[in-house]
């Protein structure tokens, strides 16, 4: 006689056969009687062992206490719907190379399905669920048009282990292992958490590499949190699959946050705090958009690996540096093949040294972005860049006693760096120029207000301003300055068109416009300027350099006396 009970029942109108287990005993296995079932089935409460390899193409529904136990090197395969709680335990794979697999029927699967249970639940409490996440993930299945979703529902989930072994075939692996196409998703933020302890290094979430087929992977809509004293060295989410899309995450004390390491990939909508370094974007083709990235260390470090197209980041935000991390550096964008366009960021907060730094890269756009800073922090560095192009920059010292700090700093350029409109106020020096073999173009801006100099300039080939306003930039000392210009090359060219630089009434700006001349040739072109100077110093001085001839000047500014 066999140890089941079948019969006919309808639930919702729908025929469906149930799966019993007779009063005091099993069968010794389920493989075939589950895999000969007519049609839907439910499964009753109970353990039903399955001993040999069977694949179901039927629809199961669980009832509360249904599990199906997975004997040692059996693999199940399930290419139907399951029906069953999210958080309802329905596989037991706890043999050695006991699997379950398939295609599922479902749009998610859930890790409560192999016995993951979160903090809070009755039987929850610090309960590692690494295995049953790791299961999960393995037995959701790929193809070129289906791509089961790993759904993690609300809770607290703990997970933990030492690093991962290397996967073959991908470029990195993690605790948690997604294939390309694979997609783990929370039930969001609020109230999706999966907490790190105990994890010393490697990466806790690694998705993939580069993928050639298939539908993109998908990442977010939960917390990934490291526990107190537990994984602060590791990694936090690591993607490396090409076009994969990660959106609505929170990360939080890691060493790297989320590092995006592919083309053609999103990231939307997330949070990265406490961390070491917040975001690295290592490949182009990539955009970030409405995110927030606070007390790390660097926060975000943007440098290509390819020539792969442009990174856009949009409408991020980032705020201060956590004293226990070194760094303290804002938005950096380097290498020779990065090309980015920053749009509508922002940068504020103690402890950073640098706003935005825009080094050794050969093209980068910076739009409506703006530096709050603090102290001796500089806004803006362009360094060792190229093709470079500023527009409506704001930047302004908000606390603390700036004492060498600039606005916005073009230091050892080799190509055309273009700022266009914008303000700079509070710091030491608004717009600091030391560089040589490039063109810099200041359109518009206004650096009124700072402690030293509005805008100060040496050793800088080709400077082109037209229009903008350095005034009231007074108070530090002897030789404070409107513009200050130190020639020191022969070709050295610096042209100003309808300029304003006049001191502020009862501020101390002792120049509107100073020149120190120091070589022969070297020509200041001053047209429709306006450049009063505390009443008493000429308009264009020559003081402290030495030169055989008088420099050439060309001035049709208008010199303003009280």
């Amino acid at each position: 006689m066999p140890l089941t009970v079948m019969y006919p029942r309808t639930i919702a109108g729908a025929p469906l056969t149930v799966l019993d287990q007779t009063p005091g005993g099993t069968a010794s296995n389920y493989g075939p009687i589950l895999s000969g079932m007519p049609g839907p089935f439910q499964v009753g409460a109970g353990s039903y062992p399955i001993t040999s390899n069977v694949t179901i193409t039927q629809p199961l529904q669980f009832c509360i206490g249904a599990r199906l136990v997975i004997a040692s090197g059996v693999t199940l395969t399930i290419n139907a719907h399951i029906d069953a709680d999210w958080y309802q335990q329905i596989f037991d794979t706890s043999a050695s190379n006991a699997s379950v697999v398939g295609t599922f029927g479902n749009s998610s699967i859930s890790p409560g399905w192999w016995g993951a249970v979160p903090n809070g639940h009755p039987n929850g409490s610090g309960t590692n669920n690494l295995k049953a996440f790791q299961e999960c993930l393995r037995a959701r299945h790929r193809s070129d048009s289906v791509a089961a979703r790993v759904f993690v529902p609300a809770g607290r989930w703990l997970i933990e282990g030492p690093a991962a072994a290397a996967v073959p075939g991908l470029a990195a692996a993690g605790l948690l292992q997604l294939y390309p196409g694979d997609c783990m998703t929370g039930e969001g933020w609020d109230s999706c958490a999966i907490i790190v302890g105990n994890t010393s290094s490697g990466n806790v979430i690694s998705v993939g590499a580069p993928n050639t087929q298939g539908p993109p992977s998908e990442v977010g809509g939960f917390m990934l949190v490291a526990e107190v004293g537990g994984a602060f060295s590791c990694n936090g989410l690591m993607v490396y699959a090409n076009g994969a899309q990660v959106r609505d995450v929170w990360i939080s004390g890691f060493s790297t946050g989320l590092r995006l390491d592919s083309t053609d990939q999103f990231a939307r909508n997330f949070v990265v705090e406490h961390c070491s370094e917040g975001l690295r974007v290592q490949r182009g083709g990539t955009t970030v958009s409405d995110g927030e990235v606070f007390l790390c260390g660097n926060a975000i470090i943007i440098e290509h690996q390819d020539n792969q197209g442009i990174t856009v980041m949009d409408n991020v935000r980032v705020v201060g540096r956590d004293q226990a991390q070194s760094g303290g550096l804002g938005i950096v964008v380097t290498g020779t093949t990065t090309k980015a366009q920053i749009i509508n960021c922002a940068v504020e907060g103690q402890f950073l040294t640098l706003g935005y730094w825009l080094v050794n890269t050969p093209w980068t756009q910076l739009t409506n972005c703006s530096a709050k800073m603090y102290g001796n922090a500089d806004g803006l560095r362009i360094e060792a860049a190229s093709g470079v192009l500023v527009e409506n920059f704001q930047a302004e010292v908000y606390d603390g006693t700036p004492s060498s700090n600039k606005g916005i700093a073009v230091i050892n350029n080799s190509g055309t760096v273009s700022i266009t409109g914008g303000r700079v106020r509070n710091f030491w020096y608004g717009a600091y120029n030391e560089t040589a073999g490039d063109t810099v173009c200041y359109t518009g801006l206004i650096a009124n207000g700072n402690r030293f100099r509005g805008m100060h300039t040496e050793r800088c080939t080709t400077l082109n301003v037209v229009g903008g306003s350095y005034s009231y930039n007074s108070g530090a000392g002897s030789n404070d300055c409107g513009i200050f210009g130190l020639i020191s090359a022969a070709a050295d060219v610096h042209l100003y068109t309808g300029v304003l630089a006049v001191n502020g009434g009862a501020a101390t700006q002792d120049y509107g416009i100073r020149y120190q001349i120091n070589v022969v040739g070297a020509r200041v072109r001053i047209s429709g300027a306006a450049a009063a100077m505390n009443n008493t110093t000429a308009q264009v001085t020559a003081a402290g350099g030495t030169y055989t001839a008088a420099p050439q000047f060309v001035v049709g500014a208008e010199v303003v006396t009280a």
